[in-house]
């Protein structure tokens, strides 16, 4: 055998070993099985957090409220809230009797809430109050340009 066919011979094995792992990391890297993601919430997780420990001091946000608004566009009125509170520290109902909205706890007295219809879009921050709720909203409009804001106090009328 000449030096040239030995030479020969020597790339030509190198390159069969680099084709032998490159296939084996390729069998390894996409033979790895794709991770699961639990996109259920884990309910033990969920009554560990503030906004769990907030509704068992506090008790309760269900029930019918009621009470004054009014607005940065000077606007005025009388608003309702009907909610249904979980024992996860989350709740759900209706707001100005259109409006659906669910919500959370943030703090031992906090909550946040959102809403949509066809033309506003609203976050609502809330502070209860023995059986008061001052909440502070943001309205966006989504038929037009623009935002606005509002604040009202409801008092609970029912359990």
């Amino acid at each position: 055998m000449t030096t040239d066919e030995r030479g020969f011979f020597k790339v030509l094995i190198v390159i069969i070993l680099l084709v032998i792992i490159c296939i084996s990391a390729g069998v390894f890297f996409f033979n790895k099985p794709k991770p699961t993601v639990n996109l259920q919430p884990n309910p033990q997780v969920v009554n560990t957090t503030e906004s769990a420990k907030a509704r068992v001091v506090y008790g309760s946000l269900s029930g019918k409220w009621a009470g004054p608004w009014t607005n940065s566009l000077g606007e005025h009125g009388t608003d309702t809230l009907d909610i249904t509170d979980t024992a996860t520290g989350f709740f759900q109902g209706m707001w100005a009797g259109n409006i659906p909205v669910m919500g959370q706890w943030l703090t031992e007295n906090s909550l946040k809430f959102s809403g949509k219809t066809d033309t506003r879009d609203y976050m609502v921050q809330g502070s209860l109050q023995g059986d008061t709720l001052i909440l502070s909203y943001t309205a966006k409009r989504l038929n037009t340009s623009g935002t606005y804001t509002g604040e009202e106090k409801l008092t609970r009328i029912s359990k």
